[in-house]
């Protein structure tokens, strides 16, 4: 029998750039079959190796990388090898095949094999189990096997192999594929990528994203020119972006800010452009941002974080990993507090930090697995965040002034949680469940007449909760990957609106006269609403024949709204009391139905070109709204869109170049859109009242032209129209959509230099937009190029950094209102510590 030997070192994701570059040693963490012996596993493959290679010199049959290709068995056996954690796997196999494997446990540990079965070659059989993963395999000799990670120690400098962009795993599609497999136009951002800047929200990553600006007020993400809070204006209608973290769909409690959460502790990000509908069903008709945090492991783990920088920023982190019983039950814990002054000073009140954030974050998870086969996690978090709108007057700009009596801000808490559990039924067929809680407590207040004076204040105070249940059944064979599920969530939502105003504003002329000075007229909206989703889905992946891959999906998706809404009015001047009236209580119930087809082809030119055409349709649910003018509720149907895609995808110079591309069309069908009914204030309602279309492209680039800088560029164009829309009598046809800028992009890198500094920097660009439908030339936002740098020491458990955002100081408005103005950041800079062991 041949032994395997599994080295003990735990190299923890080495990355430079989107790779962490800290060398971990975990001592007693051998494991050895066949007594090979103990001590460091990567030191000592590397030795049996050196042996080998002073055999070879003496006259011992030692082959290179291709001759060793060629020596490897080609006898076929029989391999039955079940799904299970991917050592145990091996194990099996290197008695089964008679072969001797050496690797590293690490890198190892907390993957699974889909399991092999049937008359194969051993180097067949070992490509199967292996599927999926980021290892590499090499016969160094026809009876003797090394495994290394794609991004391991072939990369680190004292190594001295070169360094290779690693595959990375897409989650928020229904078939799990790596990045370079996907057709969606996406963009993956890790964890440790997170971690290595400054940023503490998603608001920076949006921006350094082709294809993803920031909405209104920078509470929100645009995809592709398409605000998630609609294209026209800040309306009543659906989202237009799923939005979830850890299973958690925060778009589903309609107006919040999304860019607020936090970068601490993640597994990674992913921003997937282009209509989610057939994955991802309601509100993902311009796209999906998947957020999911780090699970427990089965390594201990400890970080430490602190900064501190200008506006009194401060931010302290810490996360801990911690096995209980190895390969069956581990915890993780994690919390974030971040904060920072605005940088808007309001002279009517004589506040110096509007635009002020303070967010908190606790998580807690506990991962158990019974057996190989079976499966769990479970996670609970909690947020707590306040965020304040950095708001300018325009007569001031662009200085960053205000003048209002009264800042706007959100205040928001969140908790969640998530169980997610699978079961390996065979080599191929495995069960999945998510089951998903949240609430939350969502307070809103702005000033609504946007001066000084005491005229009008506005408040939004909102507490809803959701549950969600999803289940998945997924093949996965040589050729074929295929998933079919259920889905089903209910929401329900209470929220109270108050509008108070000088009773002056909307009395009748001829009462005027009679009212006291300074009284106010308060106007109280009791709303909620309860939704009832539930879809069926599948999707398959097929290979027809080599290098061609058929790709088709379908989901039903259905949802039907109940909502209710009276409003209530009272004021202080008797004078007006009798005059006022309470609005009946206006309630309705809605239904939609939806079918959403996906359908492609892949053409696979080599292993790492291919060339894909994707059709997908795009779907946003429709809903109820009330009319405050006229008193009136009023409902909308779904609209639907037509997406046609190409992906091309690629990888060169032995996985050290990559360049992705998508093109695309979209036409838009029953559009959503805010319709403005008169010129009275709060006349306007959410209507199916339009048609558009939209087109463009995103190149993505990184490279590792040398092992010690990574490089990365990407560039996104989009054009926006509309065809047909009428609001207030006027056609707006040949518009773009608000907030759609039609050109982003970013470029950067970093460079590491021997013995731990590193330098890094990275540009942005984003073209000015249009703040309405109208297209007002006097409303269009500044276009920005912002530049980003730092530098820092990185030793082999800790990583300090002094970091610059908007370098140059910049002054841009983001949006440009007609009394106010969303301004950007200044410069911000600051000092980040991080401990890891």
């Amino acid at each position: 029998m041949r032994r395997i030997t599994i080295g003990g070192v735990m190299f923890g994701n080495c990355m430079r750039g989107d790779r962490r570059w800290h060398e971990e040693e975990k001592r007693d963490r051998q494991e050895t079959f066949g007594g090979l012996g103990t001590g460091n596993g990567r030191r000592l493959a590397r030795r049996w190796l050196t042996l080998l290679s002073l055999m070879a010199s003496v006259g011992a049959f030692v082959p290179d990388d291709a001759t060793a290709q060629e020596a490897a068995p080609v006898v076929e056996q029989r391999f039955d090898i079940p799904a299970q954690s991917l050592i145990s796997a091996l194990v099996a196999f290197s008695e089964a095949a008679d072969l001797q494997l050496l690797f590293d446990a690490s890198i190892a540990r907390d993957l699974s094999s889909p399991g092999v079965s049937g008359e194969l070659t051993p180097e067949a059989a070992l490509q199967g189990l292996l599927a999926d993963t980021p290892l590499v395999y090499s016969f160094v000799t026809p009876t003797t096997v090394t495994l290394a990670s794609a991004d391991d120690g072939t990369d680190d400098a004292t190594d001295g192999g070169p360094v290779r962009l690693a595959p990375i795993s897409v989650e928020g599609e229904l078939l799990a594929r790596t990045a370079q497999d996907t057709q969606s136009s996406v963009v993956v951002i890790t964890g440790e990528e997170l971690e290595a800047r400054s940023d503490t929200s998603l608001r920076s990553v949006a921006e350094r994203t082709a294809g993803v600006s920031t909405s209104a007020r920078g509470v929100g993400f645009v995809i592709r020119g398409v605000d998630e809070r609609g294209v026209d204006a800040n309306g009543p209608a659906t989202p237009t972006i799923s939005t979830s973290v850890d299973g958690v769909r925060i778009t589903d409690f309609g107006r919040i800010n999304t860019t607020f959460l936090p970068t601490w502790d993640l597994e990674q990000v992913e921003i997937l452009r282009g209509p989610q509908s057939t994955q991802s069903g309601r509100n993902a008709l311009a796209g999906a941002v998947v957020v999911r945090s780090k699970d427990p492991a089965y390594d201990q783990e400890y970080k430490l974080r602190g900064g501190v920088g200008n506006f009194e920023t401060r931010q302290a982190a810490v996360a801990l990993n911690q096995p209980i019983i190895q390969d069956r039950l581990a915890v993780r814990l994690s919390g974030e507090i971040n904060r920072t002054d605005g940088f808007v000073e309001n002279i009517t009140t004589g506040d110096d930090d509007e635009g002020r954030t303070d967010n908190r974050t606790v998580r807690a998870s506990l991962r158990f697995d019974p057996s190989d086969d079976l499966w769990s996690i479970l996670k609970l978090s909690y947020i707590d965040s306040f965020d304040g709108f950095p708001v300018s007057d325009n007569d001031f700009l662009p200085d960053r002034l205000d003048d209002r009596d009264a800042e706007t801000k959100e205040e928001a808490e969140y908790r969640s949680a998530n169980l997610r559990f699978g079961y390996a039924l065979s080599d191929t067929l495995s069960f999945e469940n998510e089951t998903v809680y949240a609430d939350r407590d969502f307070f809103f207040s702005f000033d609504p007449d946007g001066g000084p004076a005491s005229i009008a204040t506005f408040d939004d105070d909102i507490t809803g909760e959701s549950v969600s249940q999803e289940l998945r059944i997924t093949y996965d064979s040589e050729r074929t990957q295929a998933v079919v599920g259920g889905f089903f969530t209910r929401i329900e939502e209470e929220n109270v609106d108050e509008l108070t105003v000088l009773s002056s504003i909307f009395a009748p002329p001829a009462l005027r006269p009679l009212l006291t000075p300074g009284s106010t007229e308060t106007s109280s909206t009791s709303g909620r609403f309860t939704v009832r989703n539930w879809a069926l889905f599948g999707e398959v992946d097929f290979e027809v024949v080599d290098s061609v891959r058929l790709i088709a999906g379908l989901r039903y998706d259905n949802e039907s709204r109940e909502t209710e809404n009276v409003t209530v009015r009272s004021t202080n001047d008797p004078a007006l009391a009798p005059f006022l009236e309470d609005d009946p209580t206006v309630s309705t119930s809605t239904s939609f139905d939806a079918f959403l087809p996906k359908a492609g082809i892949v053409y696979e030119f080599t292993d790492d070109v291919s060339l894909g055409f994707t059709y997908q349709r795009g779907y946003r649910a429709g809903g109820a709204g009330f009319n405050s003018a006229r008193r009136e509720q009023f409902t909308f149907d779904p609209e639907f869109t037509n997406n046609y895609e190409l992906a091309f995808r690629s990888q060169w110079l032995d996985n050290r170049l990559t360049i992705n591309a998508n093109a695309y069309f979209v036409g838009y069908k029953d559009q959503q859109l805010v319709v403005e009914l008169s010129n009275q204030m709060f006349d306007f309602q959410t209507e199916n009242a339009g048609s558009s279309q939209s087109y463009g492209a995103e190149l993505d680039v990184r490279a590792v032209p040398f092992d010690n800088l990574d490089l990365f560029a990407s560039v996104g164009y989009n054009r926006t129209e509309f065809r047909d829309f009428v609001s207030n009598g006027v056609q707006l046809a040949g518009n773009e959509f608000r907030n759609a800028p039609r050109w982003t992009g970013s470029v950067g890198g970093t460079y590491y230099f021997d013995g731990g500094p590193y330098l890094g920097a990275d540009a942005s660009y984003t073209s000015g937009s249009f703040a309405d439908a109208q297209n007002t030339s006097s409303l269009r936002s500044d276009s920005r190029f912002l530049v980003n740098a730092r530098a820092g020491f990185e030793g082999d458990t800790f990583n300090v950094f002094l970091y610059a955002d908007n370098l140059f100081d910049k002054e841009y408005v983001e949006e440009r209102g007609t009394v106010l103005s969303t301004v950007g950041p200044p410069r911000t800079f600051g000092i980040i510590g991080q401990l890891q062991f």
